[in-house]
């Protein structure tokens, strides 16, 4: 399938048209618009050419994502399955609250790069911004660039590496080596996205861990909201 369309209602319409049908789709002539394939539970692949504005598969549930373009802020907001890949350059706040899937982005990320994540997996092949992993719970962050200001503001779980410079660490968070089960963890994620080369990651992590008890509370927060968000979602369809 390719169609040039433009309306963000009229590009959902048509996305989910064809996960019904279980077929692969693809939309062409995206021009950065807003809530592009949202809330999608399906395991079909997406492919989408041109750029998206923000909340590009937020909500994300087992559904395969390629963007073949750029994307604005909050991309795969909330996501708790699936993957989402980007051919290019992405904004603010990637993976925001993500609790499980993958995210791969082959460009340049903005700030705040998995901020409030408790699951999944975030890979940036390239330089990001500030506060990455801010209040970062759970789950591993990649970036093979350099990283700004504030890595691991408030971390209290999960792990960020970083191959190139950090411009400075955030509150509660340390620099220490990877140990083996990181380096064996890190050639599993780079293999898989076949990023080769000679990579010197540092491994960010948390001074100080969260009680269990708030983590779980935290955990079944953004479970209730991104269950509320999805049957909006359904019910908007």
């Amino acid at each position: 399938m390719a169609d040039t369309i433009y309306a963000t209602k009229d590009i959902n319409k048509a996305i989910r048209a064809q996960l019904k049908k279980g077929a692969a789709t693809r939309i062409e002539g995206l021009t950065s618009q807003d809530n592009i394939a949202v809330g999608l539970f399906s395991d079909t692949k997406i492919t989408i050419v041109g750029d998206a504005g923000d909340f590009f598969g937020a909500l994300n549930d087992g559904t395969t994502l390629l963007l073949k373009g750029n994307s604005g802020r909050f991309l795969g907001d909330t996501m708790t399955s699936g993957r989402i890949v980007v051919e290019g350059n992405v904004g603010d706040g990637v993976g925001i609250n993500m609790r499980g899937g993958q995210i791969m982005i082959k460009g340049q990320a903005g700030s705040k790069v998995g901020a409030g994540m408790k699951g999944g997996l975030i890979i940036i092949d390239d330089d990001v911004g500030d506060e990455l992993g801010l209040n970062l719970f759970n789950g591993d962050i990649v970036v093979t660039g350099n990283a700004g200001k504030n890595v691991g503001l408030n971390m209290y779980g999960g792990s960020i590496f970083v191959n190139g410079e950090i411009k400075s660490l955030g509150k509660n968070a340390k620099v220490q080596k990877p140990d083996k089960n990181d380096k064996l963890k890190l050639t599993d994620f780079l293999t898989e996205q076949n990023l080769l080369g000679e990579f010197k990651f540092r491994k960010v992590a948390s001074e100080n861990e969260l009680p269990f008890d708030v983590i779980k509370k935290s955990f079944n927060f953004t479970l209730k909201k991104q269950q509320n968000n999805k049957e909006k979602n359904e019910m908007a369809v």
